[in-house]
């Protein structure tokens, strides 16, 4: 499983637990429906550690992903006001696929313009049960993907720049499909808010809870007991996320929390960033940390050590005592969620492919005025550490609408560290 492994893997692992403890109690007693059984908090085990931790990574990247998709197709329906002709959609390895997305505008107030109250919706065509790679590829949310989602404009200060608000809403179930093809392996319902906000040197991202209805996943998966297929939902309650984007200290940082009640674990948990969880633009986290609480103990998630923040720790301490009965090193490459963690402009937000980009750099003109100027000063984050004395060829690019620049290659035969410098070239 390919391409949406940052959803429905986690989802995978819990299913294996599906019928294994939980609230349930002997056969004397009245039975419990799955809906009331994942509103009791959950008893935190070692066997549910890798479940509930794959689940609370996915879930908040899930909700950061849609934010991002939604911001991306109102900048570019304030530059192209869709008009309801199709476009050929690209897959993972952005080639043409057979298949198309269409986008649509409700006018509200029938002025021709893009407005608040307005409704983009884009419909991505395909066949729930053909191969992924065929059908159209969403980058923000990692997956491929069939069905219509909506988006309804609450605030339209600057949408070129990506200064918007609204909510997002699914029409019917989206469907998530595996790269490999075959079947659908997830769907994704119910509505959530978002709001991003752009400055010269910063972007929030901001998702918060619709008055609508909870985000979910439903799936259809066989009955442990008797075989026949059931369908039990996977829900992601109460997220009040921010994501901020600092070009000025090259930093990323994501904060708040969200509640998943799940019917294949049978229990609920909260998942907190706590004071936040950091890392330099295209990095992997290596500051701050999270933790999951359920119904007495915790799981507490902190980054990895300098030189290795590719593994981040993870511990259980089930009865909430400071005794840790579980302990391991998970690679975050297991989990496709570098959206958490994006520079805000990249095309490939996904941790595995981030890591690919080389000695690609971020560099911020200091001063008001943006234009370049050959002996202005730089702060420069490298992604990997570069031989003192090595001679690097820099091009500088500035991105559209923003006040930044990447620098592509750079030329110096000054002792070069890795992380920050001041350099002239």
């Amino acid at each position: 499983m390919k391409a949406c492994r940052n959803v429905v893997w986690p989802l995978l692992v819990s299913l294996t637990l599906l019928g294994c403890g939980g609230g349930g109690g002997s056969e004397e007693e009245k039975p419990v429906s799955l809906a009331e059984l994942r509103q009791r908090p959950l008893a935190l085990t070692t066997d549910q550690v890798p479940a509930v931790t794959g689940l609370s990574i996915a879930s908040a990247s899930l909700a950061i992903g849609l934010g991002d998709w939604a911001v991306a197709t109102l900048k570019e329906a304030s530059h192209k006001l869709p008009d309801g002709t199709s476009k050929a959609c690209t897959n993972h390895h952005n080639t043409q696929t057979s298949k198309s997305s269409t986008r649509l505008w409700e006018d509200t107030n029938r002025d021709g313009k893009l407005n608040e109250g307005d409704k983009i919706s884009v419909v991505f065509e395909g066949d729930r049960f053909s191969a992924g790679i065929d059908q159209c590829f969403v980058p923000e949310l990692g997956s491929y993907v069939v069905g219509r989602i909506d988006i309804r404009i609450s605030q339209l200060q600057d949408a070129r720049r990506g200064s918007v608000a609204g909510e997002i809403s699914f029409p019917q179930p989206l469907i998530f499909l595996d790269e490999g093809g075959g079947a659908a392996t997830a769907r994704l319902a119910g509505s959530l808010r978002f709001s991003s906000n752009v400055e010269d040197f910063q972007v929030r991202m901001d998702i918060q809870p619709s008055a609508l209805d909870d985000l979910r996943i439903p799936i259809d998966v066989p009955d442990p007991k008797t075989g026949q297929i059931i369908l039990i939902n996977e829900y992601i309650k109460s997220p009040s996320l921010t994501r901020i984007i600092q070009y000025d200290v090259a930093r990323t940082t994501m904060t708040g929390s969200l509640q998943v009640q799940s019917e294949a674990l049978k229990g609920r948990f909260d998942f907190r960033f706590g004071n936040g969880l950091s890392a330099h633009l295209l990095q992997f986290p290596h500051e701050g940390g999270a933790e999951v609480v359920g119904d007495k103990g915790k799981i507490s998630i902190s980054p990895g050590s300098k030189n290795a923040e590719r593994y981040f720790a993870v511990k259980l301490d089930s009865a909430g005592d400071g005794t840790y009965e579980y302990s391991s090193t998970v690679d975050w490459q297991n989990f496709d969620v570098g959206n958490l963690w994006t520079d805000g402009s990249s095309s490939r937000p996904f941790l595995k492919d981030l890591q690919e980009l080389g000695f690609q750099a971020r560099v911020l003109v200091e001063g008001a005025d943006i234009a370049w100027e050959g002996n202005k000063p730089l702060t420069v984050q490298f992604m990997q550490e570069i031989t003192p004395g090595q001679s690097i060829e820099f091009r500088l690019r500035k991105v559209i609408d923003t006040g930044y620049w990447y620098i592509l290659s750079v030329k110096t035969r000054e002792v070069i560290h890795p992380f920050y410098e001041e350099l002239r070239v």
